[in-house]
């Protein structure tokens, strides 16, 4: 899917809108606590909302890290990774404007064919965007938002931190047009 709608509910002013992603659960060294304590506030706000910005589960396999994550992680099981991530998740249940794919979850595909964050959404009954991206068109009363979201873009760069924000209007699905005359 490369685009959704999003129309807020009438007398729901103001809306907030929380990008969350990372959370790489599995590994050690994840606030586990200040994770659940985020979404659970989510939950609880009237207006709030959240896109899933990808790589929720730590994922390990062959070709990435597998060794030290095997090592040090707090439970390498994808399968119990992806469990503790629906039940994370479930709690913004009609809450979730669109979950994306994170580069991890676009190598564990590659590496072994097991795809979960698309199985995820559907689970979450929100719109699924692969790691390229995708663009939520939101209205919030009498206003229309475009809203390009991707987990990481081409460009990544140490001495030209800006490049990745100027390459991913490069390659946004459903970017709007610009007129002419506009930056």
């Amino acid at each position: 899917q490369e685009s959704t709608e999003f129309t807020a509910p009438d007398g729901h002013l103001p809306v907030a809108i929380a990008f969350t992603g990372d959370w790489h659960c599995g590994a050690s060294g994840v606030r586990y606590d200040l994770l659940r304590r985020d979404l659970d506030l989510i939950a609880k706000t009237d207006g709030a909302y959240a896109v899933g910005m990808g790589d929720w589960l730590e994922g390990v396999n062959i070709n990435t890290k597998a060794a030290s994550a095997l090592y040090s992680g707090l439970f390498n099981d994808g399968g119990f990774q992806e469990v503790y991530v629906v039940k994370r998740a479930e709690a913004l249940r009609g809450k979730w404007l669109a979950i994306l794919s994170g580069n991890h979850d676009e190598w564990i595909y590659r590496a072994a064919g097991i795809t979960r964050m698309d199985q995820l959404a559907d689970q979450l009954g929100a719109p699924h965007f692969s790691q390229g991206g995708g663009t939520i068109f939101a209205t919030v009363g009498e206003q229309r938002y475009v809203l390009g979201v991707r987990h990481n873009a081409q460009g990544n760069s140490q001495l030209n931190t800006t490049n990745p924000q100027r390459r991913a209007f490069d390659t946004w699905p459903g970017h709007p047009p610009r007129r002419t005359g506009e930056p």
